[in-house]
């Protein structure tokens, strides 16, 4: 029981941790883009 909750602790915390860094990583990637649309 504790074996299985901890795994499905560490599962959520890693698709958290995805989820940040797939955001911050399309945050830049937009940053950049407009930063080029605006200069062009």
């Amino acid at each position: 029981m504790w074996a299985h909750f901890a795994f499905a602790k560490a599962k959520y915390h890693n698709a958290v941790n995805f989820l940040q860094q797939s955001t911050s990583y399309f945050m830049n990637v937009n940053f950049c883009l407009t930063d080029y649309y605006k200069d062009s």
